[in-house]
């Protein structure tokens, strides 16, 4: 998942409060994700948390990996601005991007070499599509939906093949 977007536990101020998209609170949240994250082996959180009670909140689902987002420097400094994670021998690269969405891929490709996906936020549009042989794989804002058509989480499947599935919230 990515831009949660919630201080302590309510969502950020500012216009996306104004306009009322997505859950309100982390408990909210925490409930609509309690049916998608039923199975998950370990939750990724790629940016723009804003709180660490979120983290601790997704600790409910299993292992949590984050990076920190551009609005996660102050309070959330700590976590690495990148990583790769080896699931099933695989390597998933994981960050948050920055800049305009055009061109987001490239920019975050620059970033890893030898990765099977790279999981990646800050467009809030989900977006799954491999790119000269790697997955790139944004889930989305489970919620804020002012850049995308919807709020979304994403499911990774790491077996033989690797598989990426953006969840409608």
């Amino acid at each position: 998942m990515s831009d949660t977007h919630f201080t302590g536990t309510k969502k950020s101020g500012g216009w996306r409060s104004i306009l009322g998209r997505g859950p309100e609170t982390l408990e909210e949240l925490i409930h609509c994700l309690e049916e998608v994250f039923t199975d998950v082996e370990m939750v990724i959180h790629a940016g723009d948390i804003t709180s660490q009670t979120v983290l601790d909140e997704l600790k409910k689902f299993g292992p949590v990996e984050a990076v920190q987002g551009n609005m996660d420097r102050s309070k959330l400094s700590s976590l690495p601005e990148e990583r790769v994670l080896e699931i099933e021998g695989r390597k998933i690269g994981v960050v948050h991007g920055w800049g305009a969405p055009g061109g987001i891929q490239q920019r975050i490709r620059s970033r890893f070499q030898d990765v099977d996906v790279i999981i990646y936020g800050h467009t809030h549009e989900p977006f799954n599509e491999i790119i000269d042989g790697v997955l790139f794989f944004n889930p989305g804002s489970p919620t804020d939906n002012f850049f995308a058509p919807y709020k979304s989480v994403g499911i990774l499947e790491v077996e033989q093949e690797i598989r990426g599935r953006i969840v409608k919230l």
